[in-house]
């Protein structure tokens, strides 16, 4: 037995150049079209046994297995965006049959309106970090004497405090400063726990935004005009392109 995973939404007739046949996806199923009339999803077969509510919940808990179908994922809906425009969907999208993914459009009303929404856009992330910690004051030496350890601390403090202003200040500016190079933005969660493991710092902003292709070089260029007026300690740090996972939700 097996159900039906879908991958993303696209147009009707993608780019010719796009290889359905190379394309893999979880567990190394093949990928396939499934025409939907306005749109096309791209879906696989995966085993019921493996997908199933049940077993789904407890692979979940399996780091290296949600992992590796996370890429696998991932890596479909980026071959897709590649050759043209793609809605992609949240991992592990699943459906009984092709029938019952089609009975499910009724949630999408607006899909094909969607799709013609993000046709030359790419989702760009920014994010600001505050780099160290106005705590992160070290112990007094010997040759230090109490008050000098305090005027340091304080002054490490109200250091800390401006870079945070600063970063708030920039947060409430950057979508007025990007009107008119953005279509739409998104101001998500900052990066905590295992999600911040690589970054340099705390993680303050986190902003996605939907930029179209032909505003890329005045997005960027906005960005770093804001960036270097920020105070050291500061970072701001720019990646992307990516398919717009941010911007699909129906």
């Amino acid at each position: 037995m097996t159900l039906l995973y879908t991958y993303a939404f696209t147009a009707p007739d993608p780019d010719a150049r796009l290889s359905w046949a190379d394309l893999v996806g979880v567990g190394g199923a093949p990928v396939r079209p499934l025409p939907l009339g306005d749109v096309t999803a791209a879906v696989s077969d995966v085993p019921e046994r493996v997908f199933d509510e049940t077993a789904l919940r407890r692979r979940l808990e399996d780091l290296s297995w949600l992992e590796a179908t996370a890429r696998a994922h991932d890596a479909v809906v980026q071959a897709l965006a590649a050759h043209g425009t793609v809605l992609p969907l949240r991992l592990a999208t699943l459906h009984r049959d092709a029938g019952s993914l089609r009975a499910s459009l009724a949630e999408w009303p607006d899909l094909p309106a969607r799709l013609g929404k993000l046709t030359g856009c790419q989702e760009w992330a920014v994010k600001i970090d505050v780099l160290s910690s106005p705590d992160a004051v070290p112990a007094a030496s010997a040759a230090e004497d109490g008050r000098s350890y305090l005027r340091r601390r304080h002054a490490q403090r109200l250091g800390g405090k401006a870079r945070e202003a600063a970063v708030a200040e920039l947060e409430r500016r950057l979508p007025q400063e990007l009107a008119g190079v953005v279509t739409s933005v998104r101001a998500l969660t900052p990066q905590s726990g295992a999600l911040a493991r690589s970054r340099r710092g705390v993680n303050l902003v986190n902003h996605a935004y939907l930029v179209p292709q032909r505003h890329s070089e005045q997005f960027h260029a906005r960005v770093e005009a804001l960036a270097a007026h920020l105070p050291d300690g500061v970072a701001v740090e720019v990646t992307g392109p990516w398919a717009p996972y941010n911007f699909s939700a129906p």
